[in-house]
């Protein structure tokens, strides 16, 4: 999975975690868990799983828990993640997250990370930070973002990703969305994404190469406490096989 494949995942928990952490009405649990399907043109394959637990544990404070599992046809890694989120205004909230990972190799790595967000009615806006570390290398990741409901059935969200790491490199990567609800049940979404790739999974090193995707998305509420999310990304990289991804998402509060 390259860094725009967790970048979508990412701020799918994100952005879709959003009103649970913030609202004084949020549910005591809330659980999303999504499961990738990559093909890449050079007939190798992936999966990526990753699940996100809420537990509301005070008014206005949450403990969150993930993990995730990067798994290729020579390697391996695991993340497990222990995070909170805390209320900290009206319209505020930020989250804190401290990670470890290992991988088939059995080297061991350490992240952690911070977002700040307001979140009103006709807008959430952020402001993101993170960090990973594994023996001999560190890279961090900068990632402002803004989701505008211009309509009530219609909004567009950008964020942009600014990497750097400890050898000097740098990149940045855009990723554009627009959503419109079509039915109280459904909501269709398609954006793309572009920029430099420096890491992967903006957790390690990577090869160099600019890239572009464009994104389709399906988001059907099955209840009023669980949603079912259909993404597609098709993904072109100057240097290496392309990769489509399929991932399928399921959002439950209870």
């Amino acid at each position: 999975m390259k860094m725009r494949g967790f970048i979508f995942s990412l701020a799918v928990l994100l952005v879709a975690g959003a009103s649970a952490r913030a609202s004084g009405e949020a549910p005591e649990f809330r659980n999303i868990t999504s499961f990738t399907l990559h093909d890449y043109s050079n007939a190798a394959s992936g999966r990526t799983f990753e699940d996100a637990f809420i537990a509301k544990v005070r008014p206005g404070a949450s403990l969150v828990l993930k993990a995730y599992r990067d798994d290729r046809r020579t390697w391996a890694k695991n993340i497990y993640t222990l995070g909170a989120t805390f209320v900290t205004g009206g319209y505020d909230y930020a989250e804190f997250d401290l990670g470890f990972g290992r991988d088939s190799a059995k080297e061991k790595s350490r992240y952690y990370a911070f977002e700040y967000t307001r979140e009103k009615p006709r807008y959430i806006a952020a402001a993101g930070y993170r960090h990973a570390a594994e023996p001999g290398y560190h890279a961090n990741v900068i990632s402002p973002s803004l989701k505008w409901n211009f309509m009530p059935r219609a909004s567009v969200f950008a964020k942009y990703f600014y990497a750097f790491d400890s050898d000097s490199n740098s990149s940045g990567t855009l990723w554009m969305e627009a959503a419109g609800r079509v039915s109280d049940k459904l909501t269709f979404k398609a954006g793309f994404t572009t920029g430099g790739r420096m890491i992967d999974n903006e957790y390690g090193r990577a090869a160099e190469g600019s890239f572009h995707s464009y994104i389709l998305g399906l988001d059907f509420a099955l209840k009023n406490n669980a949603t079912l999310k259909y993404i597609f990304e098709n993904l072109h990289r100057d240097t290496q096989a392309r990769d489509k991804k399929n991932t399928l998402v399921i959002d439950l509060k209870f």
